[in-house]
């Protein structure tokens, strides 16, 4: 009769490979979207006060110049035909 092995062996080697992928999204999530958490003093008074200029200049767009396609000169229509002069 066979016997039943509740070790866990098995589970206990997928618990750690799961641990170790939270740990993994958690280092990454704190490292991706952690970046405005931790402040370093600023340097020389060892106060937290950081200054940061936000004045931009933004040049305005060149536009290209408008292009205009000339259109086929008019052509005069063909003379039609004159009709033949009645013989007299």
């Amino acid at each position: 009769m066979p016997e039943n092995n509740t070790s866990g062996g098995s589970n206990t080697g997928l618990a750690f490979i799961v641990g170790g992928l939270l740990v993994a999204v958690v280092v990454l999530g704190v490292a991706l979207y952690g970046g405005g958490m931790i402040q370093t003093p600023a340097s020389g008074g060892g106060g937290t006060n950081i200054s940061r200029s936000t004045n931009l200049t933004v040049p305005a767009p060149v536009l290209a110049p408008k292009v205009v396609v000339p259109s086929a000169p008019a052509v005069a229509p063909a003379p039609a035909d004159a009709p033949a002069s009645p013989a007299n």
